[in-house]
Formats: structure tokens, C-alpha cells, sequence
């Protein structure tokens, strides 16, 4: 008998093994998230506007005043209606329900548009290719615009569609969701999407919104978003995280940008920032090592000059057009490498 047929068999079948134990235990693990999820072990209250609660009506104030110092600064018109889910975030889709089940007297035409899921779609209708699924918090649903056509997520799908025609953008995400609630939308939900691959845009709000920072919230996005990437993989879902812009990767901040930082956190440059930062260098060895695909925008207002951020987190019309760009600018590679420069579709 061939001595190396002899050696190779049971190496194969270690192999196959350890290849089931894998599968099984990711199978395991997505089993226990649509089982236990709670996708409300977070307030509703998700402080969107964070400076702005507990009465604050000079934090209102200053939201407001940031929103509209966002397009004056630019010589841009200021839009009547302000941010399309109201300055105290009214019109967000709350992580406790779906369109279908609560009373969303916003929904207007333009403005906010949502199906009987909760989600926000644009592109093409019928068998779209690829279909691309974003799952976030707040910022990933498109608030600070003034209206769908000026999310980031109508712009980018602006800028996709003459290489990729035929494809759709879908967000399912919830006002205050963190990478623990992000994950469990993407199980219970995201799956029967059946998307061809997902984007979180994520990471500020595990920092900024249970209220008192822990040291291990960093740790807690790093557990979770693995765990997306390993039960995505097992889907055959590709999947690309997008770390969100926040106030301290700007390098030039206006006067209304420090005071939102100062009432947000007032050791927010050393508390906030070193442990986005980490998050951000986990990211990058996991794109390194091939579990996911990374999109860097947390600097991606670095060089404005002029006010960008209304809170800590969000940010209006000009801000979402540059995160377009940016999510744009590492998209595209990625779904070339995936499905073909053009974007045909097999069916």
C-alpha cells in the first residue's frame, strides 16, 4: 500500500471533522440568536439626540442650529423641513417595532418610506443583482438628511448604478441599535432579505448609547460583528463593515462641533476616541486575515472645514453625500472582486 495514501486518509478525515465541529458550532450559535435576541435590551431612547435630552431645550437648540449651520456654512439653501425624522428623532423606525406594527403617522412620501418590515429600499424592484443589505443604528437608516433622495444610501446607489444597473440597496436598521441588536436583526431578519452580500455601517453607538462607557463595550463589537462575519460566511452572504463617522476623526471642528462634543462626553477625545480607534485596528486585522471586508469612515469628514455633525452622531445633506463617496470609493472594488466588473446578472 502507498504509504502516503495511507497517511493522507486519516489527515482527510481530521480534516472533515474539524470542518463539521466549525459548521456546526456557527450553526449553533446563529440558532441561539433567533432563539434567546432580544432586540429590545436597549431604550427606545436611544439619546439620538443625546446633548438634547433630559430637558435640555439648549441642546435642542444647538442640534438645530448645527443642522442648519451645516448648509449656511456651505452657501448651500437651508432645507425647510429640517432633518426628514425630526429634530428629536421622532421618525426613526424604534428598535421595539416594525412599520407594521406601530403607529408611524410620519411616513410621507420622499421623506420616510418603509415597507411592512421596517426597511428602506431603492434600485431595482424585481430580481436585483446583487442586492446589497445595510444593517445598522440611526445613522445607517439615513438620519440628518432631509429627505430619501439626499441619504447617503439614495446617493450611493446614484453612484453604483451605471457599473452595477441591476442592483438594489435595502437597509434594515433601528433607532438606537448597537452591534448586539444589528447582529440579531441581520439573523431574524436580514437572512429572509436573502441578500447577496451586507454592509454594517456600526461601531459609535456601542460607545456612546447604554449610557455608562464599559471597557469591554469595545470588546462586546469585536465578539459581535465576528460573529456576524462567521454566520454570514455560513449563508454564503459576503460581508463588508463600514466603521461610521464620528466628531473625533474631524480634524477641523467648528465651535458648535466642540460644544457637541463637550455636552456628548466631556473626555470624549480621551475616553471615546482611543477605544474607536481600537475597534478600528481589529477591523483591519480581520480584513487582513480574510473575514471580512473593512470600509474605513470614521475620518471621512477629516478635512471639512465647515459644520458637519448636528449631534454626536449624525450629520446632514453635504455629510451624507461624502459618506456616499466614501463607502462609493471601497464598494466598488469589493463587488467587482465578487460579482464581476459589471454587475450582470446571472438569472
Amino acid at each position: 500500500m502507498d504509504e502516503n495514501k495511507k497517511f493522507k486518509r486519516p489527515r482527510l478525515s481530521r480534516l472533515l471533522l474539524a470542518l463539521t465541529a466549525v459548521l456546526t458550532t456557527i450553526g449553533a450559535i446563529e440558532f441561539a440568536v433567533r432563539l434567546t435576541g432580544h432586540r429590545d435590551d436597549i431604550s427606545i431612547s436611544e439619546n439620538l439626540l443625546k446633548p438634547i435630552s433630559d430637558g435640555n431645550s439648549g441642546g435642542y437648540k444647538l442640534r438645530k442650529e448645527a443642522w442648519e449651520a451645516s448648509f449656511s456654512e456651505r452657501g448651500l439653501r437651508i432645507p425647510t423641513g429640517g432633518p426628514r425624522e425630526g429634530l428629536r428623532g421622532e421618525g426613526v423606525t424604534p428598535l421595539k417595532c416594525a412599520a407594521s406594527d406601530c403607529n408611524f403617522s410620519k411616513l410621507v412620501p420622499g421623506i420616510i418610506e418603509l415597507n411592512d418590515n421596517g426597511v428602506q429600499s431603492v434600485g431595482k424592484g424585481e430580481n436585483p443583482y446583487p442586492h446589497i443589505l445595510i444593517v445598522g443604528g440611526s445613522v445607517a437608516w439615513g438620519a440628518g438628511a432631509s429627505d430619501i433622495a439626499n441619504t447617503y444610501f439614495s446617493k450611493l446607489y446614484g453612484m453604483l448604478k451605471d457599473d452595477f444597473p441591476d442592483t438594489r440597496i435595502s437597509v434594515l436598521a433601528y433607532y438606537g441599535s448597537t452591534s448586539n441588536t444589528d447582529l440579531i436583526s441581520f439573523v431574524r431578519e436580514g437572512l429572509e432579505v436573502k441578500p447577496d452580500i451586507v454592509v454594517f455601517i456600526n461601531g459609535l453607538n456601542d460607545l456612546t448609547v447604554k449610557g455608562q462607557l464599559r471597557q469591554t463595550d469595545a470588546s462586546d463589537y469585536i465578539l459581535n460583528m465576528k460573529t456576524a462575519a462567521l454566520i454570514a460566511g455560513r449563508n454564503g452572504i459576503p460581508i463588508v463593515i463600514v466603521r461610521q463617522p464620528f466628531p473625533g476623526g474631524k480634524k477641523f471642528k467648528t465651535d458648535l462641533e466642540q460644544r457637541i462634543m463637550e455636552l456628548s462626553n466631556k473626555d470624549y477625545e480621551k475616553v471615546i476616541t482611543p477605544l474607536y480607534k481600537h475597534i478600528g485596528k481589529v477591523l483591519e486585522e480581520m480584513a487582513e486575515s480574510g473575514e471580512i471586508y473593512y470600509i474605513d469612515a470614521a475620518d471621512c469628514f477629516s478635512d471639512e472645514t465647515a459644520t458637519t455633525f448636528n449631534d454626536q452622531w449624525h450629520f446632514s445633506d453635504p455629510g451624507q453625500e461624502i459618506l456616499a463617496e466614501r463607502i462609493h470609493a471601497g464598494l466598488v472594488p469589493i463587488l467587482s472582486t465578487i460579482f464581476g466588473k459589471s454587475g450582470d446578472n446571472p438569472d
